[in-house]
């Protein structure tokens, strides 16, 4: 039977060494298991993420760069970013990417059973649930763990819009608003004073909600792409980086009666600055809303 002692004398290899040659169930002396350490710092630096919720919203962003994309196969690097796990779900996530694909097999998989046997859309708390179940035991039953962070956003019914982050070791958290991956806390410092003011996505608001929640989530997501004036440039620099990007940005919100829907995130030449655009079709859904609860309120109906 082997020893579970590290190995000494001049001719042995270093105590790293041998605590990364074990499953992450080897703790090193200092009670720390290595494997999941490098799973953590894997997630920082494949790209990020940014979600927040606000009244009946959630709203979900993801930057990938171009060499995450690479790690995944051909068919499937122009959808990396974001991933519709339903209609109700989405997901996001940065780490390996292939890592993230896995994982989204399985929300999809769980979604489609669930409709299929209970003609019901999943929870998003139990999807969650067993998202986070099966990055456990991976961790506990396998010598590298996942390398990532999900974010899941989504709607039910009965409780509203959600935000939740599970990270490489099965932890599930909640947040109104989050972001994970490249300077995540330059992010979450952003909608942390952010989620201070008065929000304007209240129920009846929709409209200017979205784009103003939508918009506070793009600011949150730059930061976390570009550096801070001062440290990565000023000016025309800024901006080239901005533009730079704005392929890679993908977005998308779901709401009360909203189903997963895509945002539209480009460059305005006239304000020098990344815009969200809301589609035709959802701003007609938005307004066609913002119109039934002045109808419940007063009265009146919609102009045709």
């Amino acid at each position: 039977m082997a020893s579970l002692t590290a190995p000494s004398g001049p001719a042995g290899p270093a105590p790293s060494v041998f605590y990364d040659a074990f499953s992450t169930r080897i703790y090193d002396p200092k009670g720390r298991v290595l494997q999941l350490e490098y799973a953590l710092e894997a997630s920082k630096k494949g790209g990020a993420a940014v979600g927040a919720v606000g009244g009946d919203l959630a709203v979900l962003a993801s930057w990938t760069p171009r060499t995450s994309r690479r790690q995944a196969p051909a068919a499937q690097q122009a959808a990396l970013g974001l991933w519709r796990g339903d209609a109700h779900v989405a997901v996001a996530g940065t780490g390996l990417a292939t890592d993230i694909l896995a994982l989204v097999e399985v929300a999809r998989h769980e979604c489609l059973a669930h409709r299929y046997v209970h003609e019901s859309p999943l929870r998003v708390g139990r999807l969650v649930t067993r998202l986070a179940q099966d990055v456990y035991d991976t961790e506990r039953h396998r010598i590298v763990p996942y390398a990532l962070d999900l974010l899941v956003a989504g709607y039910d019914p009965q409780g509203g819009p959600s935000l939740f982050k599970v990270g490489p070791a099965g932890v599930i958290e909640s947040f109104r608003a989050c972001a994970v991956g490249r300077r995540a806390e330059q992010g979450r410092a952003y909608l942390l004073g952010r989620l201070g003011e008065p929000q304007a996505s209240e129920p009846g608001a929709s409209h200017p909600g979205l784009r103003r929640l939508a918009t506070m989530v793009l600011r949150a997501l730059l930061m976390t792409i570009v550096e801070e004036e001062g440290r990565g440039g000023e000016g025309r620099d800024r901006e080239e980086e901005h533009q730079s990007v704005e392929e890679d940005i993908s977005m998308v919100v779901i709401g009360k009666e909203i189903s997963y829907t895509p945002l539209i995130v480009a460059w305005d030449p006239h304000r020098r600055r990344m815009e969200v655009r809301i589609p035709a079709a959802l701003a007609a859904v938005l307004e066609d809303e913002e119109w039934r609860s002045i109808d419940q309120a007063d009265g009146s109906t919609p102009p045709r």
